[in-house]
């Protein structure tokens, strides 16, 4: 649920920064896309079809700061 919740906040974080700094915006949509892409293979670990990897589940955090990162950015730009 909170992977879908930080999709949607990328999404919105993207937006906000499309018209003042493009390279942020981006960053902020290749996060997204990548959240969106582990959120699944997450639920496959979730329901038993495959091997938790903690290396995926590293990276997501990381995505979700980078995320979480630029759409505070986006209020001060």
């Amino acid at each position: 649920m909170i992977g879908i919740i930080f999709a949607i906040l990328g999404g919105f974080t993207a937006v906000r920064l499309w018209s003042s700094n493009f390279p942020l915006a981006v960053i902020a949509v290749i996060a997204t896309i990548y959240q969106l892409s582990s959120l699944r293979e997450m639920m496959k670990e979730r329901h038993g079809y495959q091997e938790e990897d903690r290396f995926q589940t590293t990276l997501n955090i990381i995505s979700s700061l980078i995320i979480i990162g630029l759409l505070i950015f986006s209020f001060f730009k």
